[in-house]
């Protein structure tokens, strides 16, 4: 049933020319309901003693004649009669909760609801996607902000090395943002390590949500056996690569790690840190990006082969990552007990030079330095564990996308410290 608020009933009270044609619908509602023929007989009584000059507050027991549309008047304590419609703002918020209940209780709800959400606005209305994330290696954090620069969570670490300058001497990654599972929200993909182990073994790598929580983590490395002895599990994880290269639109997760010795490990796992696979390769490979070249994409790997350990020699490989399914070994340096071979796509020995056997150490291909189009890239050949930080004081090669030299570029700091390299080929 529909009923009728005050402002209609006073306006019937009143014969407002407004409401002449609902006349009869009101009166015939007014006699059937109770609440809506009180709230009429409260304000006519109001009306009434107003025009009398009565003073409405006196409290004696003088009795009112109603002016009800039932039949038989009836007579009331002048202490019922409907309050003067209120002016103040507690006054009528009383008056509101009393003639309209189910209204101010769900304006309360809503009052309510709004204020809690002002409490937190910020927490609720800011943007909790992470878009960048920063290693601050004096204060030992990784640190994790949004697109308008504020600051998400920070993660501690420790690491045995100084993680930012591995970064930049060798161009790898060791945390990355990435949309893993296609949800719009990046996940936090780090090797870098949180805390000290005991025995050495860096091998840790975790997925963090957008609250800074691990929901996912996994180690790299193992037992293997290489040259009739057994290579405990101390790795380190190095450099890491996120990428759907089998584009089901779940991304790869790809960890490069080596012992402390010569085997180096890459691993490929799901988006949940699930083991797909493993690269076993004897020589370290610093160096570890995403790479394509022209219609090929895949990973390159760029360090040395030292099966031959006096006569280790620089190499860059370059891998299809849709092929690493188990745990196989490179087909160039087949030293790996009982494990299947797996041909790179590309496998490029570099020759020794002079300086190497000189200075008495192992040349290394260190960094991927820049892809100049979409067929040629750039790379640094350095010579020496101290040599091999300086930029300036290594060759810096070109190769094509078939992974032949096709540029040396001597710089003058490799000069001064080397002399010209004349009639080398690599």
């Amino acid at each position: 049933m529909k009923h009728f608020d005050e402002n209609i009933i006073e306006l019937l009270i009143h014969g407002d020319k407004k409401i002449l044609k609902r006349k009869e619908e009101i009166e015939n509602h007014i006699s059937e309901c109770f609440s809506c023929r009180e709230l009429y007989n409260q304000i006519t009584q109001f009306y009434a003693t107003v025009e009398k000059g009565e003073n409405i507050n006196d409290r004696d027991q003088k009795l009112i004649e109603s002016k009800s549309l039932v039949i038989n008047p009836v007579a009331v304590n002048k202490d019922s009669i409907l309050s003067p419609i209120p002016k103040t703002i507690i006054s009528r918020t009383y008056y509101f909760i009393r003639t309209e209940p189910v209204k101010a209780t769900v304006s309360l709800a809503a009052a309510i609801a709004i204020f809690l959400m002002g409490l937190n606005f910020n927490s609720i209305f800011q943007n909790n996607n992470p878009a960048v994330s920063v290693l601050n290696d004096s204060l030992k954090t990784l640190r994790v902000y949004n697109n308008s620069s504020n600051e998400l969570y920070s993660i501690p670490y420790y690491s045995p090395f100084i993680v930012s300058e591995n970064e930049i001497l060798y161009n790898i990654n060791t945390h990355i943002l990435s949309d893993l599972d296609n949800d719009k929200i990046n996940e936090l993909i780090s090797i870098v390590q949180t805390s000290k182990k005991e025995p050495k073994n860096y091998n840790e790598v975790k997925i963090y949500n957008n609250k800074g929580e691990v929901i996912n983590s996994a180690t790299i490395g193992g037992e293997v056996e290489y040259f009739g002895r057994k290579l405990g599990s101390y790795f380190v994880a190095f450099s890491l690569v996120v990428a759907d290269f089998d584009k089901d639109g779940f991304k790869e997760i790809y960890v490069g790690g080596h012992s402390y010795n010569s085997p180096y490990v890459l691993t490929k796992f799901d988006h949940q840190l699930n083991k797909i696979g493993e690269y076993w390769h004897h020589g370290h490979l610093w160096g570890m990006n995403y790479l394509q070249l022209g219609s090929e994409e895949g990973i390159v790997l760029l360090g040395l082969n030292d099966v031959n350990d006096d006569k280790a020699f620089p190499v860059a490989v370059f891998l299809d990552p849709n092929k690493i399914m188990g745990k196989l070994q490179s087909a160039n340096t087949p030293v790996f007990k009982d494990l299947p071979l797996l041909n790179e796509t590309h496998y490029k020995k570099f020759a020794r030079t002079w300086i190497s056997d000189s200075i008495k150490h192992k040349p290394r291909i260190n960094t991927l330095l820049e892809v100049t189009n979409d067929s040629t890239f750039k790379v640094q050949y350095g010579f020496s564990s101290i040599t091999y930080t300086n930029l300036y004081s290594s060759l810096i090669l070109t190769l094509n996308k078939n992974f032949e030299v096709v540029d040396i570029l001597q710089p003058d700091g490799f000069k001064r410290k080397w002399g010209k390299l004349d009639g080398q080929s690599f």
